[in-house]
């Protein structure tokens, strides 16, 4: 489930952080050069980054959450079955569990008992809280690197 959280999560946060910064900064420079190439991010303060950078965070993690959701479902069901799995049925008391059900079965499942919709279930308390997580933590990241970078800067200048 991690996997393709977080090979979906980055890119789609990298496209739009850049987009973001890219259209912001054509607005502030009334339709310059700001194409989202290069370090585009690097051309605003340390508390637009952070919010260029939360703002983007949040919505990468909304979308990937919510792609993502169905294999949570079936990896939660998959769980649940295995602590609740009883013996093998012979009735000769032999104490040994059931093989688990494979991924596809699992899913197969849920889709065939509860539709599209099983599939999904969780999914908008998941999005909400993916993106309040992601948003903020890496507005705080990208906000404490760029004070950290502008306090070196002074420093450097002073000295």
């Amino acid at each position: 489930r991690n996997l393709p959280f977080t090979g979906l999560n980055f890119p789609v946060f990298e496209y739009l952080r850049g987009h973001l910064s890219g259209y912001l900064l054509r607005r502030r420079d009334g339709g310059g050069n700001g194409d989202g190439d290069g370090d585009v991010l690097g051309q605003f303060g340390a508390v637009q980054r952070a919010l260029i950078t939360g703002i983007s965070a949040a919505v990468a993690g909304t979308v990937s959450s919510v792609v993502t959701t169905p294999v949570d479902v079936v990896k939660t069901r998959m769980m649940l079955g295995a602590g609740s799995s009883t013996t093998n049925g012979s009735g000769d008391g032999d104490g040994k569990k059931k093989a688990g059900a494979s991924v596809w079965a699992v899913g197969k499942k849920v889709y065939r008992e509860e539709g599209v919709r099983g599939l999904f279930k969780g999914g908008a308390i998941r999005s909400v809280w993916t993106a309040i997580s992601f948003g903020v933590y890496l507005c705080v990241y990208e906000g404490g690197r760029g004070f950290l970078e502008n306090r070196r800067k002074e420093k450097e200048m002073s000295s």
